[in-house]
């Protein structure tokens, strides 16, 4: 809800202050006195564009007040709550330099510029510019918009306007990768057709059975190497006794 705005050298305010109550507000004037210019307002703080200027008709410093005398920058700032949150927002036009705004909550700086308040006022009221102007906003003489739509074009540009499309398309990538995986799971189911499970099971136990002979066998035969080993080096250890025996035996044939 909208708490309170304010507007500074804004088009034909040159200060004004309102304040909002929690019914209906209604502002009474007559023509040219600025009632549609704090809707402009309100539109320029929340999303930095107007429906004019969004359509080109005029330029972003058309909105600092030009008379009686040309001023160099204008003001706004307008305070809303939204779930129990305070915000604030302002936002200053300026004759030579681009516009600023800032952002924030609770008192917390939380956005720095035009693009950084916009993107999270999007996010906090949870609607771009586009609904918010079509939908909430209407200007002068376009109250009838949806109404002069042509009927077969109405609910698809409504669905656009509320980015309901977007969960069609969702539903369309979901329904292909649903689509997708059925596919590989009956392509699988396929293939474990083509096996015979009691065979496999046969298969199975005729390879544990010959691999359970195979480890008898290694282990029969690593004990078999331990005895060759055992052989082997009391062998060795005989062959050097005999050749000790015969080199004292030649020792002795020489004597």
């Amino acid at each position: 809800m909208i708490k309170e705005i304010e507007l500074s050298n804004f088009k034909s305010h040159k200060k004004t202050q309102l304040k909002f109550t929690e019914r209906n507000n209604i502002f009474i004037g007559i023509s040219g006195s600025g009632k549609s210019t704090i809707l402009d307002a309100i539109c320029f703080a929340f999303f930095g564009t107007t429906p004019k200027i969004h359509k080109r008709k005029i330029r972003v410093s058309d909105l600092i007040m030009n008379k009686p005398i040309r001023e160099e920058s204008a003001k706004i700032k307008i305070n809303f709550e939204v779930d129990k949150k305070k915000y604030e927002i302002r936002r200053e036009i300026c004759l030579d330099r681009p516009p600023n705004a800032e952002l924030r909550e609770n008192e917390k700086l939380i956005a720095i510029n035009q693009a950084q308040v916009t993107e999270a006022v999007e996010h906090i009221l949870k609607i771009d510019y586009e609904l918010f102007s079509r939908a909430i906003y209407a200007e002068q003489d376009h109250l009838d918009y949806f109404l002069t739509l042509p009927p077969g074009n109405r609910i698809e540009y409504i669905d656009q306007l509320l980015k309901l499309s977007k969960f069609e398309l969702a539903r369309i990538k979901t329904t292909s990768i649903s689509n997708k995986f059925k596919s590989l799971k009956n392509a699988k189911e396929e293939t474990l057709s083509g096996f015979d499970e009691n065979e496999l099971k046969n298969t199975k136990k005729e390879a544990e059975d010959y691999l359970g002979k195979l480890n008898d066998e290694i282990s029969s035969s690593k004990d078999k190497i331990k005895k060759l080993d055992a052989t082997l080096k009391e062998n060795m250890e005989k062959l050097k006794n005999l050749k000790e025996k015969k080199i004292k035996i030649e020792e002795k044939k020489n004597k």
